[in-house]
């Protein structure tokens, strides 16, 4: 479309260039909304780099960005996971260092990953001021909770499970996802 508007240029009246210049603008901002969704859908990063540096990204891009530290620890490398194991997990760690932000009050996050022989498993602890609880010291439903609810579908769908607990100070967001048979067999 933008090349056929732009063909149009030398057939039009100057004062029509000021129309076509803002249909070009329009496609412009229709082409990078659709540059966004489809990283938005599937990160780059996790194609380009692999599981373990995208994740270590994240850590390092969200230290940048928000200004509480950040700490990442992983092995070296990381098993071969699915494709919606490995998208689960950069979610999820998105969704958590998102969450930091926006209720701890934090002003340390640590990020572990590790992997024994059935599973791998990434834990997001802050020092912030915890998840809300109940009088009797009991989390409050989480279950309603767009972003939470969005990571526990996508890890359901891998196989995983999300774990959520306050920790004195701050919380504790583990995700477990399942090792693929494969990617045991090549440990």
């Amino acid at each position: 479309v933008k090349m056929q508007l732009e063909a149009l240029r030398g057939a039009l009246t100057s004062e029509a260039a000021p129309r076509l210049d803002r249909l070009l603008a329009l496609v412009d901002t229709g082409i990078a909304s659709i540059r966004q969704v489809t990283s938005d859908l599937r990160p780059t990063l996790l194609d380009d780099l692999g599981l373990r540096p995208a994740l270590h990204s994240l850590v390092t891009d969200f230290t940048e960005r928000s200004g509480v530290r950040a700490t990442f620890s992983a092995p070296a490398t990381l098993p071969v996971l699915s494709g919606d194991a490995d998208l689960a997990l950069f979610r999820g760690l998105q969704e958590s260092l998102s969450n930091v932000v926006r209720h701890a009050d934090a002003t340390l996050v640590e990020v572990a990953v590790q992997v024994d022989a059935e599973r791998l498993t990434l834990t997001v602890t802050d020092n912030g001021r915890g998840f809300p609880t109940l009088r009797g010291g009991r989390l409050r439903d989480t279950d309603h909770r767009m972003g939470l609810t969005g990571m526990r579908e996508r890890l359901l769908a891998a196989g995983g499970k999300l774990h959520i607990a306050n920790r004195a100070p701050g919380a504790e967001v583990l995700i477990h996802v399942p090792l693929s048979t494969a990617a045991i067999r090549s440990r």
